[in-house]
């Protein structure tokens, strides 16, 4: 399905759009951190970056219990980004970029798994505002990161065209 995503309720709501055009039966994840999935706890790269990644995003405004399973995603993909960058680095020579063949030296798939891997991450960091643009593209009503403009009344009552006189 391609265009532009909704915007959430949340959003709709903090910018004034009428009711009929928001989605009243919006799910509202329950708030505050989630636990890190099984997978997460065995890999000791992922658990770390979980540790360092969770406070951060609730500190943002960002995160939510339901959002355990996708930043597990996340942490897990860099864990194998490091993983693979290891395996290709090998002695320091760039020596783990071919396997040597028969015949002929071909790209290692440790290639692929890095790409993969950092290519989940960039996707899913997007999401949380990971990123500077990300950041400039998403907000985060009630709190959550740095104060907000004062939006829509701010913006009004700023105009001169709305002073009185």
């Amino acid at each position: 399905m391609g265009g532009k995503r909704p915007a959430p309720t949340s959003v709709k709501k903090a910018l004034g759009v009428r009711p009929a055009r928001m989605n009243q039966s919006e799910p509202v994840p329950p708030e505050g951190a989630p636990l890190p999935p099984a997978y997460i706890a065995r890999d000791e790269v992922a658990l770390a970056q979980w540790n360092e990644l969770v406070p951060m995003l609730h500190e943002m405004g960002v995160l939510s219990k339901a959002d355990g399973l996708i930043l597990g995603v996340l942490c897990r993909a860099y864990s194998k980004m490091l993983m693979a960058m290891e395996k290709l680095d090998g002695d320091g020579e760039g020596e783990g970029y071919t396997v040597k063949g028969s015949r002929a030296a071909v790209a290692s798939p440790y290639i692929a798994v890095e790409k993969d891997a950092r290519d989940t991450i960039l996707r899913i960091a997007n999401e949380y505002g990971l990123t500077a643009v990300a950041r400039s593209r998403i907000s985060v009503l009630g709190g959550g990161g740095a104060s907000q403009p004062g939006g829509l009344a701010e913006f009004l009552a700023s105009n001169p065209r709305n002073k009185a006189g």
